[in-house]
């Protein structure tokens, strides 16, 4: 049995949505007696969504940047948090910095901008954020990627030592120490007892670095300048790369 862990935005989604090409060849995949999941930056909340607007079929969820592990009806296999009391510090420095979007992700999932606008109905402000015991991940969202790079610097020097920061494009997701996508996929291997040898990940971007660098990786042709060094090899898209597999 062998596993393809998958990122999901610019990846398993890359531009054209999950097409019924994608979608054959993942259960071709799954048919064979292995297994398919996502590894993403996304929620759990998030899962819903994604399936309404592109179903497919998966057997596991590594969310949060490998902070949570869920089976494919959505039991929780592993959950690491970080401590609640630095919520706002980090929150008031992120708006500090040009952030225009922030979210917070722990039992429930808010919505925080530096102003009410009508854009906006369901967001609420930094002084309305209620207290919180740990978190699973904050996402911070900047107008530009120029501003987002030199917020990720700014961030690692005040936070650094505590909590992992994880630059995609305009977003910064903070994590607990010790948390990214290969640590993550590593868990899953623990508690599934899954050989390295039998682990493929694929990806795009720079919060997939870490598994691209770990694993038998595959980058999609438009991944970024980094990702594409990085990788063991580059494929066109996943059902490239599960052709490939298949035919070994």
């Amino acid at each position: 049995m062998r596993i393809i862990a998958s990122d999901y935005d610019g990846t398993l989604n890359n531009n054209d949505g999950v097409t019924d090409e994608k979608r054959a060849a993942i259960n071709k995949w799954r048919e064979a007696g292995n297994l398919f999941g996502l590894v993403s930056g996304r929620s759990v909340d998030a899962l819903p969504e994604i399936l309404k607007e592109n179903p497919f079929e998966y057997d596991f969820f590594i969310g949060y940047n490998g902070g949570i592990i869920t089976d494919a009806e959505g039991k929780v296999l592993f959950e690491k948090r970080a401590d609640g009391k630095l919520v706002k510090p980090i929150m008031e420095k992120f708006l500090e910095w040009g952030a225009h979007k922030c979210f917070v992700h722990s039992d429930k999932t808010y919505f925080v901008v530096p102003e009410k606008t009508e854009k906006y109905p369901d967001a609420i402000l930094l002084e309305d954020l209620p207290e919180t015991e740990s978190f699973n991940q904050i996402t911070a969202i900047f107008p530009l990627k120029e501003m987002t790079l030199k917020a990720f610097d700014k961030f690692r020097e005040l936070f650094g030592e505590n909590l992992n920061p994880l630059q995609n494009s305009r977003l910064i997701d903070v994590v607990p120490e010790g948390i990214d996508k290969a640590r993550g996929i590593y868990k899953f291997m623990e508690l599934m007892n899954i050989s390295y040898d039998d682990v493929i990940v694929i990806g795009n971007d720079v919060n997939d670095y870490e598994m691209i660098s770990e694993f038998n990786s595959y980058a999609v042709e438009n991944a970024t300048e980094e990702i594409l060094k990085t990788a063991k090899h580059i494929t066109y898209d996943i059902v490239s790369l599960i052709n490939t597999l298949m035919s070994e």
